[in-house]
């Protein structure tokens, strides 16, 4: 989080407050629990800032509504349709921009920004490979990511093999 709010600051934007979406399944009967680093998770956190020229002021409605959402998941790292409503209804007359947005979360009226957009991606994605044994990992299979190298992805052979030695 500290490093969203520096990034925050460090791109020119005041913050605004953040939104906690509490991913759900089943219609909300179901917290969602996916993995994490030290904690399992089952939330999602959207910083909310703005950024105006200092003659310019921003318009915005205080109190419109509360900063939890709960909602099911739907297709991966799909955010809920209410926190752009949110965001929507906050600053209603606001150029509007999303920072690490998907395929999945494109909006009309909304500038998104991130390295996992457009076709090029789509025909990237699929091309995964294990940085052990050179083997195409399918999407639909299973891949382990290191968390001291980046961009190093093993297959399950491979960590199969790594975690019996």
């Amino acid at each position: 989080m500290n490093i969203g709010y520096e990034c925050l600051n460090k791109w020119g934007y005041e913050c605004v407050d953040r939104i906690v979406w509490i991913k759900t399944s089943h219609g909300g009967r179901r917290a969602v629990i996916s993995h994490g680093f030290y904690f399992l998770h089952s939330t999602e956190t959207c910083l909310v800032g703005y950024k105006c020229p200092e003659e310019e002021t921003v318009d915005y409605q205080a109190r419109v509504t509360n900063d939890l959402i709960i909602s099911d998941l739907r297709k991966k790292s799909q955010k809920p349709d209410e926190m752009y409503n949110i965001i929507d209804l906050v600053m209603p007359n606001a150029k509007k921009i999303e920072i690490f947005a998907r395929n999945n979360n494109l909006r009309p009226g909304w500038f998104s920004v991130g390295n996992q957009i457009g076709e090029v991606f789509e025909k990237w994605k699929a091309n995964m490979s294990c940085d052990k044994c050179n083997k195409t990992i399918r999407n639909e299979e299973i891949r382990y990511k290191s968390r001291k190298v980046p961009n190093f992805d093993i297959c399950e052979a491979c960590i199969t093999e790594v975690s019996s030695k």
